[in-house]
């Protein structure tokens, strides 16, 4: 995977204090004195000092209800059905285009790392990735890009085993979807986890370009797909709202978007491995 992704903000309600006054000596004047806010209930992202209180309180406040949340859920899934949509058409363009293939092929290791710019852009400035139409702009760059990439990496792979893979992972994306909501499980708090499960699969893949060998091909496939699969469970849990330890802000769709569909391209491209390496045994 993964453009590692950055920390994103937990949102939970936020319990806030009002005024107090305070006796004072006869000669001086009552001066209103603010309780100290309550901060026990507000994650650590929001407590860092990257909001104003008035701005906690409001994305806070505006997030917990129900149809500012559906709002931000439909946005989000409809912008990762069209990154889908929009990948899926640049993939089938690049396999049935011989010249484009050909010339893609040419600069291949540029193609396959060209969908990095963009991501890393969205990632690692919040002011491009919140400011529209700059957010969407890249978002599309990346989309075509990784549909360019994934094109020149699937161009000899038959058809029907990419129809399979397809399927698999729509399916498997839909059952994670529904676990994701109905567990009790807070997996936002297994972010260490994934990360040491992601590190392992990086040293398969390295051990696996030193010394070669089928099992570690269809090992590292099968660890990738539980990898990424995790992920995506955490992704969208921090969108999905409730009681979760991390929470994802309403202004950072298009993160959420990104992150989603990262996760759904890694499931996707392990099951198509697992797939492919079981065919050639």
């Amino acid at each position: 995977k993964r453009i590692s992704s950055p920390p994103i903000a937990a949102l939970q309600r936020l319990r806030g204090g009002g005024t107090a006054y305070q006796q004072q000596p006869s000669y001086r004047r009552y001066n209103p004195a603010p309780e100290p806010r309550d901060t026990s209930r507000q994650p650590p992202a929001l407590q860092d000092g990257e909001m104003s209180d008035a701005e906690r309180v409001f994305v806070v406040q505006q997030f917990a209800r129900q149809e500012v949340r559906a709002r931000f859920l439909r946005r989000v899934f409809l912008i990762v059905a069209l990154q889908v949509a929009l990948t899926a058409a640049v993939m089938a363009l690049v396999r049935s285009t011989p010249q484009l293939l050909y010339t893609l092929a040419r600069a291949s290791p540029m193609v396959l790392l060209a969908p990095l710019a963009p991501a890393l852009m969205l990632q690692l400035s919040p002011s491009a990735s919140q400011r529209p139409p700059l957010n969407y702009l890249l978002l599309a760059a990346y989309t075509v890009l990784q549909g360019g990439a994934l094109g020149l990496a699937t161009a000899f792979l038959p058809a029907e085993l990419m129809v399979r893979a397809v399927s698999a992972t729509a399916v498997a994306a839909g059952g994670l979807s529904v676990y994701a909501l109905r567990t009790k499980r807070d997996f936002t708090m297994r972010g260490g986890l994934l990360t040491s499960g992601l590190l392992g699969l990086l040293a398969l893949g390295l051990v696996q370009a030193l010394f070669g060998g089928a099992w570690i091909n269809t090992v590292r496939a099968f660890v990738g797909v539980l990898v990424f699969s995790g992920y995506l469970i955490y992704d969208l849990q921090q969108i999905m709202g409730g009681s979760k330890q991390r929470q994802i802000r309403p202004d950072q769709y298009v993160l959420a978007s990104l992150s989603i569909f990262i996760d759904l391209i890694n499931i996707f491209l392990h099951i198509l491995h697992a797939m492919a390496a079981r065919e050639s045994d």
